[in-house]
Parts: structure tokens; sequence; C-alpha cells
């Protein structure tokens, strides 16, 4: 029974990162996330729901449009399995925990997918992102793990209150998504929010490694770099594995 509810959250989860897909495609655009329905980009053509299938229309077609034969991107079908994955991995932990913490972990995941993929592209997080995120994080916070409250709460309020002064003191080199963003985390993570920035700078320090996409913004120096995704690949990692991290460095003493 177990692995007939994977298969289904997994079929869930892809669905939901090919709607991600349209999200990250059209939100930079100021397009609507609604309206035209779907349709391929090179020959205008409308899909049909069977070009619409997660994971399995990118198969059955070989990659490419039923109608003009275009190459359709594989990162979209890449992001498809990713998040299908990791809907069933969270969602099967959910269930057999009965742990809401886990349902919390999942959702802030695919709040981060979009976030992360449209700063990298093009250095800019949405607040139609962002403020639905931070939403989400005050519901479970409130609702799901009220012992936690004061915690989660004093930690988005440190984090907000730094990185406020941080966006008056640099601004124009920090925008205010950073903020909110990490208000989002505070509250996610609480209490492992104090190792939250060692990470973050560790991932940071990757960024530079990895050249980000500068599409249509010639006016971003060269050297810059997306933090957004640092910023939550650290939050995902001590929200998934805090636990353990804490446990192994207090046994170091």
């Amino acid at each position: 029974m177990e692995w007939i509810i994977g298969i289904i959250l997994f079929f869930l989860g892809a669905s939901i990162g090919s709607f991600i897909g349209v999200v990250v495609d059209r939100v930079p655009k100021g397009q609507s996330i609604i309206k035209p329905r779907s349709h391929c980009p090179v020959c205008g053509h409308e899909l049909n729901a069977i070009d619409l299938i997660p994971v399995v229309s990118y198969i059955m077609l070989r990659g490419r449009c039923r109608y003009c034969g275009a190459k359709i991107p594989i990162q979209y079908w890449l992001l498809e399995v990713a998040t299908g994955l990791w809907v069933a991995v969270l969602g099967l932990l959910a269930l057999n925990t009965m742990n809401l913490r886990w349902v919390e972990i999942m959702i802030f995941g695919l709040f981060a997918i979009p976030i992360m993929w449209i700063d990298w592209k093009t250095f800019y997080m949405y607040d139609s992102m962002l403020l639905p995120l931070i939403g989400v994080e005050l519901v479970f916070s409130f609702v799901v793990h009220p012992p936690s409250l004061w915690e989660r709460l004093i930690a988005a309020a440190i984090l907000f209150a730094l990185f406020g002064i941080l966006y008056i003191v640099f601004k124009g080199k920090m925008g205010f998504g950073d903020v909110e963003l990490v208000t989002a985390i505070g509250l996610l993570l609480g209490s492992q929010s104090l190792l939250w920035p060692l990470f973050a700078g560790i991932y940071g320090l990757f960024s530079y490694l990895i050249p980000a996409s500068r599409e249509n913004n010639d006016e971003i120096p060269n050297n810059a770099v997306p933090f957004g995704p640092a910023m939550l690949l650290a939050a995902l990692t001590l929200a998934l594995f805090g636990n353990q991290i804490f446990a192994w460095y207090l046994s170091l003493f």
C-alpha cells in the first residue's frame, strides 16, 4: 500500500513541478500564470492534455513538441521528476511519523524551488511568492507548532531586523526580498537559525563557482551573485538535518 501512496504522491508532486515550470517562465516576464493555456513557445500551438502528463509526456514525445518538433528543454522534465520525488519522500515521512513538520518542510521546499530558479536567472525575488511563504510559515507557527511559537517569532524578528539594517546600509546592492525571505526562514527554523548564517555563507561561496544567468539584465555586474539560492538551501539543510547537526556539534564537547 505504501508504494501505491508513494506513486500517487510522486505524480502529485510532478504536477506541481509542471506548474512551477510555468511560474518560473512567466512571472519574470510579467505574464499571467493562468492565461493563456500552456503552449509551445516556438510554434505557439496550444498543448492538449495528452501533451501535459507530468514526466510521461516528455518521454513519449522524446523531448520534442508534438506539433513542430522543436526541442523541449530537459530542465523542465528534471524539475517535474525532482519535485515528484520531493513530495513523495516528504509526504511518506509525514504519513509514517504523523508529524506535520515534514509537511511544513515540503511546502517550504515547493516555494523555494521557483524562488531560487528565478533569483538565479534574474537576480530578483518576487513578493507574489515571498509573502505567501511568510503567511504559510505563520500558519504553521500559530496553529501547528504553538509550543515553539515564540521561538519562531523571535528568530524571525531578529533576522528581519539584521537584514533590514543591511538593506538600509547597502541599499541598491541588496533587495528587500532578502529581508522578506529571512523572515520566512526564521519562522521555519526557530532556534536552528543560529547555525543558518554559517551554512548560508558556505553555500554562498559555492555560488561564486557557478556562473549565474544574466538574461536580459546587462546592468548586473559580472561578479554579482544571487544569494537567494544559498539562503534557501541553507534553510532546507537545517530543516531536514538540523537536529542531527546540533547533536554532532554537542558531541564534540
